[in-house]
């Protein structure tokens, strides 16, 4: 049986480690050539900085966070607040931060593609949540995913119940939602202690067999060998379809709601990519391998490879978390998606305290994040 201390500490660090990273991103986001960060902020970037005159997060507190940021915190605050996920709660925070917003990148903090189609769809067109969802491939439900995952790490199907109507009130498209909803997999599996290896995702996906995951799993190659040795190798080794899966349990079909496995699969070579010492990419350099831009398809990727790079090290959540945001890009994102994989291994106590500290209302935050594990994981 886990220490529910333990449990606790990893629930807190992967929801604070998502809020370091956004803040941290916050000053040097989007920069696109490499070095450029550097070059702006006159060296390494180790803080929470400002953004340059001029940028997307001009007037932006160092320490704040994004207007994503803000998606997250309301929705931990929501969940602190009622214990559970209440959509209607959620949703009528949503609302009011929508009402001090134009449609406009710039009405607030900068506003995102996904959340402009958001507001459109409710304040121009009066459709329902549910209705609203963005095509854009983003991260951003991904991001406030981690809170789900966290409150919920002792359950994957409430993950996977949560997650899913949560990411759909902002995005539609169904790939990036199974891409959300196996990020957030993960990180409930780091939370309950699953080791962050190269077999993560085939220790997941054999859960999904059984229903204790809302993904269906489909049928790898190596699994058809017994039967097609059984059905005497037809046709030089291969056999037919109505047997090589006759030793298999058949799938369930995907849905819109039902996803393929592919993205709990995704760390797993990742984290073999990252630990093969005959596989050298300069941490800095990680983006221009999977992607400088803002699709989920670029940013998990990257945040796997440098959750993963710099494990072992005393270090290991600034190391990876500050790769992460002088890489360019689409940093910020990249940075709270690493920051909540790295802070669900370390947990809230090795955090360094000048991260914790340096947040923008930092006091009030901590005992949101003491209710949320406590719901987590109660005490026996």
């Amino acid at each position: 049986m886990q220490d529910t201390n333990a449990l606790r500490d990893r629930v807190k660090g992967a929801v604070l480690g998502a809020i370091i990273g956004d803040a941290l991103g916050v000053g040097p986001h989007w920069y696109y050539e490499p070095g450029q960060v550097q070059a702006e902020f006159g060296g390494y970037v180790d803080t929470y900085v400002a953004s340059k005159p001029g940028r997307y997060h001009e007037g932006v507190q160092p320490g704040d966070v994004s207007q994503t940021g803000q998606l997250l915190l309301l929705l931990l605050d929501s969940v602190a607040q009622q214990g559970c996920y209440s959509q209607q709660d959620y949703c009528a925070r949503l609302d009011g931060l929508l009402d001090t917003l134009d449609g406009t990148p710039y009405s607030g903090r900068y506003t995102d593609q996904a959340m402009r189609d958001v507001w459109r769809g409710r304040k121009q067109q009066q459709q329902t949540w549910g209705e609203v969802g963005s095509y854009a491939d983003t991260s951003e439900a991904a991001i406030r995913s981690v809170v789900l995952a966290a409150r919920y790490a002792s359950s994957y199907l409430e993950v996977g119940r949560t997650v899913s109507a949560d990411t759909q009130l902002t995005h539609a498209d169904p790939v990036m939602r199974g891409q959300t909803l196996s990020f957030a997999t993960i990180v409930a599996a780091i939370i309950n202690g699953e080791p962050f290896d190269e077999h993560i995702g085939t220790r997941l996906r054999e859960l999904s067999k059984t229903g204790a995951l809302p993904f269906t799993h489909a049928v790898l190659a190596e699994e058809r060998q017994p039967a097609a040795a059984a059905a005497g190798q037809q046709e030089g080794g291969i056999s037919s379809s109505s047997n090589s899966i006759s030793n298999v349990q058949r799938p369930r079909d995907p849905t819109k709601d039902l996803f393929y496995p592919d993205g709990l699969l995704l760390p797993g070579w990742i984290i073999k990519a990252a630990q093969d010492p005959d596989v050298s990419i300069p941490p800095l350099k990680v983006p221009l391998v999977y992607g400088m831009a803002c699709s989920i398809q670029f940013l998990l990727p990257a945040a796997y490879w440098y959750a993963a790079f710099f494990a072992g090290r005393p270090d290991h959540f600034e190391a990876a978390v500050l790769a992460a945001v002088n890489s360019g890009g689409n940093n910020m994102a990249r940075a709270a998606l690493t920051g909540a994989l790295v802070g669900a291994m370390v947990g809230q106590s090795v955090i360094p305290a000048r991260l914790v500290e340096g947040l923008v209302g930092w006091q009030q935050l901590l005992p949101l994040l003491d209710k949320l594990a406590a719901d987590a994981f109660p005490d026996s």
